[in-house]
């Protein structure tokens, strides 16, 4: 089988996954439910193997540099680790989510007293 032929697909579905966690990204820069900044990350990452100069850009910019070791770093974290993180991932985004809803709600219910 070709190369070429195995590699457009390939790049297809990291530029869609890419193209969702900006979207989430954005989304969660908004919203105190999701992890923006985590999402935003993925696509940096994702981008930067489909094209070869994101790639570039990613290795000359500090802070883009910085997420793609730390990303790159986690590959040597065993799956029961990786596990844990989600796990502690999901758990705080619950409670952040939590709180903001409770602050809105707290200030909705003070705008209504007044």
């Amino acid at each position: 089988m070709n190369d070429r032929a195995t590699a457009l697909p390939i790049k297809v579905l990291y530029v869609l996954a890419a193209v969702l966690f900006l979207v989430l990204g954005v989304v969660g820069l908004i919203m105190p439910i999701i992890p923006g900044v985590l999402f935003l990350a993925g696509a940096l990452l994702l981008l930067g193997k489909v094209s070869r100069r994101f790639r570039v850009w990613t290795r000359r910019h500090p802070v883009a540099r910085s997420m793609r070791l730390r990303m790159a770093s986690l590959g040597r974290v065993g799956w029961l680790d990786r596990a844990k993180l989600v796990g502690w991932m999901t758990l705080e985004m619950m409670v952040s989510g939590v709180r903001g809803i409770a602050a809105i709600g707290s200030a909705f219910v003070g705008k209504l007293r007044r």
